[in-house]
């Protein structure tokens, strides 16, 4: 577990004078290459180059051949369970992978016949198993912005999540505003 905390503003474009950050992203991406996964937490105000940061990060672990997901906590779609999930990995219901077009449906109250009682308990298995089939295929980085701004349920997927890094190839980036941090949960803070 590593922390990415109190950058300063970045003073160029090219994240200059954010030699330590990088190293350490960089040594992230090495691990995840090489089937190790991790968790990194990047917190501070707004404008300090968090997105920045995380898009050098993400452009490292392409590059590695690594999938990246990607998406952001929004405050206005908090009343939704499981958005902020579903928006880092693409689900859809136009998805051609049927995995996520299942979740999509279960999320919109329209599989029925999946039997289940709990769709947004449901859909969070099936978000855990589809990230851990990726992972099976080739490395994943998932990087969730803004988490102070994420719905309950998409927390706790990504608490399970982080508690599976040591066991999968599985990178989880995760950055918060400093002054919204207690807003991402007691648990999830412990495993940073």
């Amino acid at each position: 577990t590593v922390r990415l905390c109190g950058m300063s503003r970045p003073t160029a474009a090219e994240l200059a004078g954010r030699d330590r950050e990088l190293a350490t992203a960089g040594e992230l991406v090495t691990a995840l290459a090489g089937g190790q996964g991790g968790l990194a937490w990047i917190r501070g105000e707004p404008g300090i180059g968090k997105s920045a940061l995380v898009d050098a990060i993400t452009a490292r672990a392409a590059a590695a051949g690594g999938r990246v997901f990607r998406g952001s906590g929004d405050e206005l779609a908090q009343a939704f369970p499981l958005r902020l999930m579903a928006d880092c990995l693409g689900i859809s219901e136009r998805s051609a992978d049927p995995r996520q077009v299942m979740i999509a449906r279960l999320l919109r109250g329209q599989a029925s016949d999946s039997g289940a009682i709990d769709a947004v308990l449901a859909a969070s298995e099936r978000i855990l198993e589809l990230v851990d089939r990726y992972c099976a295929d080739r490395p994943v980085l998932l990087a969730a912005e803004d988490l102070h701004w994420a719905d309950e349920p998409s927390l706790l997927v990504w608490n399970r999540l982080a508690r599976a890094t040591d066991q999968i190839p599985l990178l989880l980036i995760g950055t918060t505003r400093r002054s919204e941090e207690r807003r991402v949960g007691k648990e999830c803070r412990s495993r940073w």
